[in-house]
């Protein structure tokens, strides 16, 4: 592309990042919303522009159509961020790993913030900040190297900054480290955390609500659980599915509010399965779909493969 427009997508996101700190002295949710949204628009401008680098075409919706002119000129329909997350691991072939969380958090965010009112907190929108950041430096470390070499300011300025923020979010989390240290002597489950990715959510059970020790958010279970399982992948997905997690029916309460958290454990506050209603916890090989009408249900080991109501039905019509 001869007297083509010089690419500038890793500057200006680390741009977007840079100007996303000045919001954070405040804490009205207008103004936050502003550093959140700056702050999705930089570390999607730091994806692109290794996607640019794989072929400029990748940053047209349509690739097949992509031509020099229309990108010169910018007169084209781009990607969304997730159509870019989507061509990094599948076109480029780029893991994520462990902050997947981060990426999706973010995407979510990015579409809040287009169609509804923000009502997050400081303490929130800073622990989603550091994190991305901690994404978007060794992303740009490990793809971005080369470019990044012109950029070295402007990353150390923003590193720098975190490194404040770093010690505003641990100071917080030292204030509640006696509660956590409390609850891990409990059978309360301690899960991440929805709106801020901390290890801070709280289940506690019928009549109290989930609640996060470190953003304070709070919600109804029905609620918490779906944006649990929006945010989050349980065990078999959606890495080795494709799918997202699932809600399932609580064998203990009957509500739609029992998951699978992703680490599978024993029990709280690590449980292979937790009820957002009731705060009812089972191991990872403790409850057990029916075999014949695909209910979940308690199951000892070695026990029936087949549900009570199932097994009933079965010795009743023999």
């Amino acid at each position: 592309m001869e007297n083509a427009p010089r690419i500038a997508l890793l500057e200006n996101g680390l741009d977007f990042i840079f100007s996303s700190l000045e919001y954070l002295e405040s804490d009205d949710p207008r103004i936050l919303r502003y550093a959140c949204f700056n702050l999705c628009q930089g570390v999607e401008l730091i994806l692109e522009a290794r996607l640019a680098g794989e072929h400029w075409s990748l940053l047209f919706e349509h690739p097949g159509g992509a031509n020099p002119d229309a990108f010169n000129t910018g007169d084209f329909k781009a990607i969304d961020f997730g159509t870019c997350l989507y061509r990094l691991q599948n076109v480029v072939d780029l893991s994520l790993g462990a902050h997947v969380q981060v990426t999706n958090r973010l995407r979510r965010l990015r579409r809040q913030l287009e169609q509804f009112e923000y009502e997050g907190t400081r303490e929130e929108v800073l622990s989603i900040l550091v994190k991305s950041w901690d994404f978007a430096l060794e992303f740009i470390e490990s793809h971005l190297r080369d470019s990044a070499r012109k950029q070295s300011a402007s990353v150390e300025d923003i590193t720098e900054q975190m490194a404040g923020f770093e010690k505003t979010i641990q100071t917080r989390l030292d204030a509640i480290q006696g509660d956590i240290n409390y609850l891990w002597g409990t059978t309360r489950p301690i899960l991440k955390c929805p709106r801020c990715l901390q290890d801070t959510f709280v289940v506690r059970g019928a009549p109290d609500k989930p609640s996060c020790l470190y953003c304070n958010y709070t919600a109804q279970p029905e609620v918490a659980a779906h944006l649990w399982c929006l945010e989050f992948p349980g065990v078999g997905s959606p890495a080795e599915t494709g799918m997202s997690p699932r809600q399932f029916k609580c064998p203990e309460c009957d509500k739609p509010t029992l998951i699978q958290p992703e680490y599978g454990g024993d029990g709280a506050p690590r449980p292979g399965w937790v009820c957002f209603s009731c705060g009812k916890t089972w191991g990872g090989d403790a409850i057990y779909s029916c075999q014949c009408c695909g209910h979940l249900f308690q199951r000892s080991a070695g026990g029936d493969i087949v549900c009570p109501a199932c097994k009933r039905f079965g010795i009743e019509h023999r």
